[in-house]
Order: C-alpha cells, then structure tokens, then sequence
C-alpha cells in the first residue's frame, strides 16, 4: 500500500500500489465459459485454478488492509499455463493481472542473470513470462528455476535500481508463465527437482471458440470490456462464495501443487535423466543379450563417451556439472526403478544396478 513502511529497521516510502476492484455479488458468464473450457471441464484443474486465486487475492488483500502491520509473508507456487497456440493462456495472465491490482513486470531476463537491475519487479504484483523467446539450453532452464523458487518461497527479496543501492524488501508477488505445449517449447520449463516441484503448477489449457467474436482489434476491445464488466462478480465468488477444498488444502502454500499428467508425461520425455537413460539404452544395451550392469557413476560416463561411441557428443552436451551423472542416475532411480537401482557403497563410491530395457 501506499505510504511509509518500516523495514528491517528502514523507513521505505512506497509511492503508488496496486488499484484492486472492489467485489461486487453478479453473474460472470463468460469467465466461467472461458476458464471451463479452456480446462476441457476438469474440476481437478478447476480447484486448484481458483484456490490459488482466492489464497492470492486473500493475502495480498490482508497486506493492503492492514498497513500498519509488518508485512506477511505467504508463498504462492508458480502458474505454468500449457497449451496449444490460441489457448486463451495470454488472455488468463491479463486477467489475473487486472485480479492482482492492474500491475505486471517481466522478470525472465533478471532470472536469467542477463541484467542486474530487478526494481520494476517491485513496482507490480503479477510476475509474468510469455513471449519472451526463452531458451531451452539446460543451464539457462535450471537458472529459471533458481529464478521461480526465489519468486514464490522466499520472504525478503533483493531489489537493485540502476544507479542505486540495493535494499532488502518484502514484495507480494505471483508469477505466472504461458507457453506452449509442443516439446520444443516445454523444453523451456526448468526440470522438476524435489526442490522445484511442489512450487509450481502445471495447467493445461486447450483451444476453444471464445463466447465473443475477437476476429478484429475492436471485436476484441469490446470482449475485454465485457470481461472486465464481470470482474467485481469473479472476486465477489473467489473471496466470499469460493472455498479452497480440504482434499487439496496444505500449510505452506495453502493449496496443494498440481501438476498435468499429460504435462508430467511430456516433459519427462524430454528430461535430462530420460535423455540419459535414451543414452544408456543406445550405448550400453546395444546388444539384446547384454543383462544387468553394476557400475560407479564414472564408469557409465567413461563407457558413453569413450571414443567409438555414437552418442559421446550427446552425452557430452548432457553433462553440464560435475556430478550430473550421479544426480540423473540418482532421479532415474525413483523415476524408473525398474531401470535403475542404488547398489552397494563399495569403498566409499555409490554402484549402480542398471537393467536393460523389456
């Protein structure tokens, strides 16, 4: 909110905030078209779409309402919108822009580390990444996801201004992200560590026909007036009518993650650790009467990137960090324990039991 706030022992003049619509008891019917079809009517999806709205206009409501207080801090998990081309996924991160105070700024760049100065993140309530031509480079998807976790679990937050000293403030932020669902495009989403998953959602979105024409710029000027004529309505349901369901319900989010299966599917298929298993399949089960092999993590990595083997480049370009080979080896085996196993520790180094595919 507007005002002076105390800080970490500062005084921090905070010069404008967020313009919220006042909830107003009303119909919205083309909301409730737009989202029920853009989630094909899967109520899984449904719930935890609006819980995570309410919990997020609830906090960040509570932070205007009580200005005189040290502000909260409760974390909100990332909204990854995937869909194909036209999916309504732009139209959603607009409204939930115009749901979180009219404010959104780009932090995809500063994520990345490609710029130092992040202040405009503080000027806005809605993180938002689309169209930003993001990369699919491995180190760069693992900097997002350095970039997502700091968004959406820490409290206090670094913000620096060109030609200014940095300071430590307490935001109230949520980041959402549209892309689309082709592989080349889910290749942008970091991999889903246990560090990761369960701070960000994965909402699968489909095409339909919107419930008014948007052929034309003015067609589509007077669709968003209409959608924003429904807007005190929405919040009116969100906050009063709408309750976050005990199935879903945890402590530090407030709601459960939720992740597509279809997403899930698609995106281990493209996953490091599939990758490397891809490898191992090629290179050391090249033969149909190869059985188990029992090896230390460098003993795969120097059988796959010896010199006659067809998939050292690959391997090569995989092996990013030192310990890769151990770390996929590692998710391979709680993602496919019928592929690969922790052996024996034989003097101080971790066996590997890898079994050829059926």
């Amino acid at each position: 909110a507007e005002g002076i706030h105390m800080y970490q022992g500062k005084r921090i003049l905070v010069t404008s905030g967020p313009q919220l619509v006042e909830p107003l008891k009303g119909e919205w019917p083309l909301m409730e078209d737009i989202f029920t079809n853009m989630m094909d009517d899967d109520g899984i999806q449904l719930q935890h779409f609006y819980s995570w709205l309410k919990l997020s206009l609830e906090h960040l409501r509570a932070r205007i309402n009580n200005p005189n207080e040290s502000p909260g801090f409760f974390p909100g998990q990332a909204l990854a919108l995937v869909g194909e081309k036209h999916a309504a996924k732009s139209l959603t991160q607009a409204i939930i822009t115009e749901l979180l105070g009219g404010r959104c700024a780009r932090p995809y760049q500063a994520m990345l580390g490609n710029t130092a100065f992040n202040a405009d993140w503080f000027e806005a309530e809605h993180l938002c990444i689309e169209d930003e031509a993001p990369s699919t480079e491995l180190r760069t998807r693992r900097k997002l996801g350095v970039g997502i976790k700091m968004a959406t679990a820490n409290g206090g937050q670094r913000c620096r201004g060109m030609y200014k000293d940095a300071i430590e403030l307490n935001p109230f932020w949520r980041l959402s992200m549209s892309l689309n669902d082709d592989a080349e495009h889910l290749m942008v989403l970091p991999p889903l560590d246990e560090s990761l998953s369960d701070k960000i959602m994965l909402l699968k979105f489909r095409k339909h026909p919107m419930p008014m024409p948007t052929g034309t710029p003015a067609e589509k000027k007077v669709f968003w007036d209409a959608l924003m004529l429904e807007l005190p309505a929405f919040i009116h349901h969100i906050l009063d009518e709408w309750s976050v369901p005990d199935a879903i319900r945890e402590d530090r989010f407030g709601v459960q993650h939720y992740h597509h299966p279809a997403i899930l599917e698609a995106m281990s298929a493209q996953s490091p650790e599939q990758r490397l298993l891809d490898l191992i399949d090629m290179e050391v089960f090249r033969s149909d009467a190869t059985g188990p092999e029992t090896m230390r993590a460098i003993d795969v990595e120097k059988k796959l990137t010896r010199w006659d083997s067809d998939c050292k480049p690959a391997v090569m370009k995989l092996l990013s960090f030192p310990t890769a080979m151990g770390t996929y080896l590692g998710r391979l085996s709680k993602s496919h324990p019928d592929r690969v196993q922790r052996g024996n520790i034989r003097n101080g180094t971790q066996l590997w039991v890898l079994t050829p595919p059926l």
